[in-house]
């Protein structure tokens, strides 16, 4: 009896010890916060050197992280996340034209594994909070279908920021928690900005390590700073309606600065649960916006009746000029080196095998994806050169408008314009580089300042401003019928001189060699054509899966 209680002990000894190596190794994965702005304009933000709107969180964050300061993401909402969700260009899953209206019925692709799906597999508890966009027609293209374990959102494109009502040529309601609606009469009147965050904030403490051993990623898509609906595109909280006096060139861009600080705040409130909850040294938190800001055209109308900017780059979301695809974002992390700017060159399909590798997981697993490892990159930060990963990206190939841009190291190749050439111009907001804080921007006022000061981070707010370099890049127009463009975007970032003729061999060589290997990869798009049957009105007053409860509409498609 003796010898069978010793035995029993050992047994016991033996399996918390196993259970203390588990632990140890859970331990050592990161959790994983990536928060994705809505159209947030390269001049949107202050690091970048506009002061006309302060965001002292972003900035702070991003000036003690790293800024990923040559990195691109697509230009409009739906491709964008289909490929940080699958790292994938938009071209190989059929999402590169256009994005999902509400009564569209289509989505991304099932036969594609999601992100979470993937971090599911490491073990990692998954999340998505607000904007979905990637299809909701039939309930298997629900974020809860596809490898998330909870969804609290919107699955449309756009929304109103009070009451939830969103639409195309229907109008309806969408919230969404897990895949049922919500209930509107909880959430009524609440900004949806705060309302997003606030159920962050209940995630984190929610997956506190001491409470489980998985470790979490959560996708954190914001709905600022899009436009919401049409006639009151512009819908600061009721708190910032009337802030930023000083704003006096434009009532629209005034009140819009309201969303970006709405923005802003919300980034300071989730770092700083991070810390309360003692996860912020082991979580890496991404932020990036999902393509360029809705700014204004040659003929004075705004892209989404919107107010956004992305000064002094060239052109806005819709668009392949580097307004609609540079993307602002940084990486924080307690597991990176001191802060830097990293010019690398990088793409939002890089987000995914980046994260993967930091959470432990073998890229290979991955499968073909587009997206490119930058890990030990981002750890060792040594090698100047900006191609040492990634050489070349493709922005986009769309051949039902006939436009497409690529970049092959520090040069860029397009064929010209979208959009009838409306936005291919320089806008400034109105009062961008005059209309400033009197004060300026009081970093030390913020929690998060606080918070990195008590770590013990020494870094200096970084302003990371384009120069266009104007007296040495004259205006060479780029003129899609004369054929195709080529700009030096290190020494050009502004496209203001087409160096097609100058450089017709290397225009030529970029061509056959880079865009035909990405051209040879296009799929043809998914996209579907509106279906009255999705009519909201037709399903209590909300949008959602209309294809579930009504199979008449299956001769639609």
């Amino acid at each position: 009896m003796l010898i069978l209680i010793k035995l029993l002990f050992l047994l016991v000894n033996i399996f918390i010890q196993f259970e203390n190596v588990l632990s140890h190794f859970d331990d050592r994965r990161p959790n994983i916060l990536i928060i994705l702005a809505d159209d947030l304009g390269w001049g949107d933000v202050s690091f970048h050197g506009s002061k006309q709107i302060p965001t002292p969180n972003i900035d702070l964050l991003a000036s003690s992280g790293v800024i990923m300061n040559n990195y691109y993401v697509s230009p409009l909402c739906s491709p964008s996340r289909s490929a940080l969700l699958t790292g994938l260009n938009p071209i190989r899953t059929g999402m590169q034209v256009g994005v999902i209206a509400a009564s569209q019925p289509y989505g991304l692709p099932l036969n594609y594994t999601t992100m979470g799906q993937h971090f599911q597999r490491l073990g990692y508890r998954t999340h998505v909070v607000g904007k979905w966009h990637q299809g909701f027609f039939r309930s298997e293209y629900l974020p809860t279908k596809r490898g998330f374990d909870s969804y609290f959102g919107y699955l449309t494109g756009h929304s109103d920021y009070f009451n939830r009502k969103a639409g195309d040529f229907f109008r309806g309601y969408d919230l969404h928690e897990m895949d049922h609606i919500a209930n509107l009469t909880k959430y009524q009147g609440q900004y949806s900005t705060d309302m997003y965050t606030d159920r962050v904030l209940e995630l984190i403490e929610e997956n506190r390590y001491e409470n489980t051993k998985k470790p979490w990623l959560i996708y954190m898509a914001q709905q600022s700073v899009h436009g919401a609906e049409c006639g009151d595109e512009i819908q600061p909280p009721r708190r910032h309606e009337n802030d930023y006096k000083y704003i006096q060139k434009n009532e629209r861009r005034r009140r819009f600065a309201g969303m970006v600080a709405a923005l802003d705040e919300s980034v300071g409130r989730v770092f700083k649960a991070l810390n309360d909850t003692n996860q912020l040294s082991r979580t890496i938190i991404v932020f990036s916006t999902d393509n360029g800001g809705a700014t204004a055209g040659t003929t004075g109308y705004h892209i989404d009746n919107s107010q956004g900017s992305n000064w002094p780059l060239k052109g806005g979301k819709y668009t392949l000029w580097e307004g609609g695809v540079r993307g602002t974002a940084f990486i924080w992390s307690k597991l990176l080196p001191k802060p830097y700017l990293s010019n690398q060159l990088m793409h939002i399909t890089d987000i995914l095998p980046t994260l993967y590798s930091a959470a432990g997981g073998n890229t290979s697993d991955l499968g073909d994806i587009d997206g490119l490892n930058q890990w030990n990159q981002l750890k060792n930060p040594n090698n100047k050169n900006n191609y040492q990963i990634r050489e070349h990206l493709l922005h986009n190939i769309d051949h039902t408008k006939h436009f497409w841009a690529l970049r092959y190291r520090n040069y860029k190749l397009t064929n010209g314009t979208s959009l009838l050439g409306q936005f291919d111009n320089w806008y400034e907001a109105p009062g961008q580089q005059t209309e400033y804080p009197p004060n300026g921007i009081c970093y030390n006022c913020t929690t998060t300042y606080q918070i990195l000061e008590e770590y013990g981070i020494k870094f200096e707010p970084i302003t990371v401003q384009i120069d266009c370099q104007r007296d040495k890049n004259p205006i060479i127009k780029c003129q899609s019928k004369k054929g195709m463009c080529l700009f030096d975007i290190e020494q050009d970032p502004c496209e203001l001189t087409n160096l097609a003729e100058k450089k017709s061999d290397l225009l030529k060589t970029i061509h056959k060699k880079i865009y035909e290997h990405y051209n040879v990869q296009y799929t043809k798009p998914v996209n579907k054509p509106f279906d009255p049957h999705a009519n909201p009105a037709l399903h209590g007053g909300f949008w959602k899966p209309w294809l579930d409860q009504n199979p008449i509409t299956e001769n639609f498609l």
